[in-house]
């Protein structure tokens, strides 16, 4: 392996188990210099994407809580195997800001979005004005600070019937 090469470690979702098989294939194509760690959980019998990694690291018992979802566990390992560069996987820690976060503090590569662009996806009414300002079709709604049940029935008027209203309105409109 050269020295500049990226090391990379995989944080594996045993249950989307073909993505990592298909990141793997991607990442350790000859002649790319890149070596993939893969995290996997305690109890795991050698799944493929095991088989096709460099290197498998336990990090845990089987329960999630206890190893795929430790951020602090899967960068530690990062740190130990001198990885510069962390694949969440789709799924577990792939829609973490925490995460996506301490990566960046700690000087390893997120492989995904920034951490920025998962908080505004995890937000929906910013989601919405993001596609709205690219143009992106949507279902039209009212997104105002004023919720007052005046203003909800004059943008609901606007909108057109019928009108869906999350549950976790504070304020009731019988619509």
């Amino acid at each position: 392996m050269k020295d500049a090469a990226p090391h990379i470690t995989l944080e594996v979702a045993l249950e989307e188990g073909e993505v990592i098989r298909v990141a793997l294939e991607a990442e350790t194509v000859e002649g790319t210099g890149v070596v993939s760690e893969d995290v996997v959980a305690e109890g795991v019998v050698d799944p493929l994407h095991q088989a096709m990694a460099d290197e498998a690291v336990r990090i845990g018992p089987a329960a999630s809580q206890q190893s795929y979802l430790r951020g602090d566990t899967i960068l530690k390992v990062a740190a130990e195997t001198g990885s510069d560069a962390v694949h969440p996987g789709y799924g577990f820690l792939s829609e973490n800001v925490e995460f996506a976060n301490l990566c960046q503090e700690k000087g390893v590569i997120f492989v995904g979005p920034p951490s920025t662009a998962i908080r505004d996806m995890g937000i929906k009414s910013t989601s919405k004005m993001i596609m709205e300002a690219a143009n992106v079709p949507v279902i039209h709604g009212y997104h105002g600070e004023d919720q007052s049940l005046d203003t909800l029935k004059a943008e609901a008027d606007k909108i057109g019937f019928p009108v869906m209203m999350p549950s976790s309105m504070d304020t009731a409109c019988s619509c």
